[in-house]
């Protein structure tokens, strides 16, 4: 079965944010046109299959359609964009269909393993992982007891707060708080904190 996929906006930033902020902002793309970020970070994407289409205010070009498979937009590692003891990512999104797990976006890949993602489940539930950079296994997750519906717009926020808590928020509201962070890796200092 072919998923299409719809990402309107992503942004990433150190601290949580109502509104965009121009101090601790590390990443941006709004998606006009290109998957260019309009941070003063220059992280500009590379597109590979996905394609431009209407956003959710009916902007022509301003939101970016995969087919599910094999569509991707890849940005280079750059250390800005790692992880640090605070954090917030955003998402619109719209799909198609639910019922097999779809990424949103990620830090890493799949082979040498990633540092953080955010995806729909298989069962509709929006989910946020960080882990180790090597892929040693998940230490701190959040899912969110929302099961998201297909062809609807939905804006994922969540944040990574004070090193003890994941938020997650749909559509601006607060659906699932987690201190689940799992032992034994290297991020953690032994009180149960990220170092």
């Amino acid at each position: 079965m072919k998923n299409i996929f719809t990402i309107l906006i992503l942004a990433l930033s150190i601290n949580a944010i109502a509104q965009i902020p121009t101090d601790s902002l590390v990443g941006f793309w709004p998606f006009t046109g290109n998957a260019n970020d309009y941070s003063i970070n220059s992280n500009d994407g590379v597109v590979n299959g996905a394609l431009l289409t209407t956003d959710r205010f009916g902007n022509l070009n301003s939101a970016y359609e995969f087919d599910g498979v094999d569509d991707y937009i890849e940005v280079n590692h750059n250390a800005v964009l790692n992880f640090n003891s605070e954090m917030t990512v955003s998402a619109f999104l719209n799909t198609n269909s639910i019922g097999t797990v779809q990424t949103i976006f990620m830090k890493g890949n799949s082979n040498d393993g990633w540092e953080y993602l955010l995806d729909i489940r298989d069962d509709g539930k929006a989910r946020f992982t960080l882990s180790s950079p090597t892929g040693t296994g998940a230490y701190a997750e959040v899912v969110s007891s929302t099961q998201l519906q297909s062809n609807q717009t939905y804006s994922i926020i969540v944040s990574v707060n004070d090193n003890d808590s994941l938020n997650l928020y749909i559509n601006g509201i607060l659906d699932t708080v987690s201190s689940d962070f799992y032992p034994a890796n290297q991020y953690q200092n032994g009180n149960g904190s990220f170092a």
